[in-house]
């Protein structure tokens, strides 16, 4: 699916790998979700938005066991959403799903000399620990994802995060986990999507303003060795 930003420049990233199992799970939670009334809220107002303008390199990561995701046509399950938006869609063309996996999605808002997003899905494993990165720096997106990473082409104008999302399109609001109702975001009238709740666990979401991992040379996927644990009180 593809925003209607104003001046859109869109990179629609498809792959469908498969990814292996681990035989190891993170340490040191922080937060847990059950998928019922458990959710966590940083209003625009009061607090802005995460990363403020001009930001241009960052990292966005987080473990996360999904037991379950959405059902319906256009239902997302948001895990964490403003900038940055982390969570999980029905199966879809991207995402040939076997009975043990789940279809998750990220959606990057950038801006330069244009505005636009970048989007990906992916397959996750349900019912076990994933880990989901993004990455970028000098006009360059990477995404990491259990063992491996991929590094899109240079968005050569696209070269900040957007520090002003259009209210149309989704919440301004920063929250993990989603809403304590089904929240409906809409353009023009047309449901765009219906956001609800996570059924999983997080062990720690990290918002980091560097580039932590290095990317591949050249556009493509790469091995990727995911961090077992991260500092809780990290100074960045």
């Amino acid at each position: 699916m593809i925003f209607n930003f104003k001046c859109l420049l869109s990179a629609i990233l498809l792959f469908n790998l498969v990814v292996s199992v681990f035989s190891f799970k993170p340490s040191g939670g922080v937060l847990v979700l059950d998928g019922d009334d458990d959710y966590a809220i940083l209003p625009l107002v009061e607090h802005g938005y995460l990363f403020p303008k001009h930001t241009g390199e960052f990292t966005v990561e987080m473990w996360f066991y999904p037991k379950a995701g959405p059902k319906r046509d256009k239902e997302r399950n948001v895990i964490l959403s403003q900038q940055v938006v982390f969570g999980l869609t029905v199966g879809n063309k991207n995402c040939e799903l076997n009975e043990n996996q789940l279809c998750f999605y990220t959606v990057v808002s950038l801006e330069g000399e244009v505005r636009g997003s970048a989007m990906l899905d992916v397959t996750v494993e349900r019912d076990q620990w994933n880990y989901a990165a993004i990455i970028y720096k000098d006009s360059i997106l990477g995404f990491a994802y259990n063992n491996r990473i991929l590094r899109t082409r240079k968005f050569d104008l696209m070269n900040l995060v957007a520090a002003n999302l259009d209210k149309a399109l989704r919440p301004k609001d920063f929250f993990v986990g989603g809403y304590d109702e089904e929240l409906q975001v809409r353009n023009q009238g047309q449901l765009v999507f219906s956001a609800t709740p996570f059924y999983g666990d997080i062990d720690v979401i990290r918002f980091s303003n560097i580039a932590r991992y290095d990317l591949p040379a050249k556009p493509g996927i790469g091995p990727f060795d995911p961090p077992h644990r991260f500092l809780v009180m990290s100074t960045h």
